[in-house]
């Protein structure tokens, strides 16, 4: 009986391998290529536009001169367009304040009594005139022109707001500058002293 017994466990014991031999996973064949799928952001920036901030002299004249003045080399007028946009577009409008006498005479005057010659102590914006001079295309795949549509500028009066320079055609992130060129006529009616005004760039995305 022991015999039998030991013979029956044995014949057990090699079924139990031999199903643990059968049922043992098989490993997966390689492939000769695989996919990962990647991500990544493109930061959207601002549009901007820095400027000296002066003064700039535009020299001294007798009524009936025309004066002019060119903005410094450092630093440039700079616009910096970091919005990543396609079609990346944008345009600079340059316009001015009245320029005020701060030492002439000061008078008062009723209307409608015109104002004497010897009380005209401004100049209107009108009397002044825009050149930008060669616009810098830094960085971006776009095209740049000055003022008048040209590269280099023209003079263009500034009036009531003139375009002083603008980018086109460009795709992602651009930047450019340029030294800009201002002059102005001084009328016959204004009085002697120190007149003082404001230009201002302002730059929108086209």
């Amino acid at each position: 009986m022991r015999i039998a017994r030991a013979a029956t466990l044995a014949v057990v014991a090699t079924a139990a391998a031999a199903l643990a031999v059968a049922v043992a996973p098989v490993p997966a064949m390689a492939a000769p290529s695989g996919d990962t799928s990647l991500t990544f952001d493109v930061n959207a920036g601002t549009l901007d536009i820095t400027v000296p901030t002066g003064p700039v002299s535009l020299g001294s004249g007798a009524p009936g001169a025309t004066i002019s003045g060119q903005f410094p080399a450092t630093p440039l007028v700079t616009v910096t367009d970091d919005r990543a946009t396609s079609p990346a577009a944008w345009t600079v409008t340059v316009t001015s304040t009245p320029f005020t006498n701060s030492t002439g005479p000061i008078c008062t005057v009723t209307a409608p009594t015109p104002e004497p010659a010897e009380c005209v102590i401004t100049v209107a914006a009108g009397n002044l005139t825009y050149n930008s001079g060669t616009v810098t295309k830094v960085s971006g795949n776009g095209t740049v022109n000055g003022s008048g549509g040209t590269n280099p500028g023209s003079t263009v009066p500034v009036g009531t707001g003139v375009t002083g320079a603008s980018y086109a055609g460009g795709t992602g992130t651009d930047s450019a500058n340029w030294r800009p060129t201002v002059a102005l006529t001084i009328p016959l009616v204004n009085v002697s002293g120190t007149y003082n005004g404001t230009l201002t760039h302002s730059v929108a995305g086209a």
